[in-house]
């Protein structure tokens, strides 16, 4: 199986959900992954700031997700936007 960031999960996953990729937020902890995942991919982003990525990273790496939160429990306020 590919790992990420592979641009084959991206196209396995939007194939089996049937969704374009500008129809899909990839949500992640990981700016090296996770979330250049789904920019390579043309997806929004939403990062999920945890102990693997603080303030200190997100402001140091040229990864840029679209959306930050603090936590999952903010996912909410993302969907309804």
């Amino acid at each position: 199986m590919p790992s990420k960031p592979s641009p084959i999960t991206t196209q396995v996953a939007l194939e089996v959900m049937g969704l374009e990729s500008a129809e899909y937020i990839l949500i992640g902890d990981r700016l090296e992954t996770d979330i250049l995942m789904g920019l390579e991919a043309g997806m929004k982003t939403a990062l999920v700031m945890t102990c693997v990525t603080d303030q200190k990273t997100l402001e140091a790496s040229p990864v840029r997700p679209d959306h930050v939160l603090k936590s999952i429990a903010d996912l909410g306020s993302l969907i309804q936007a």
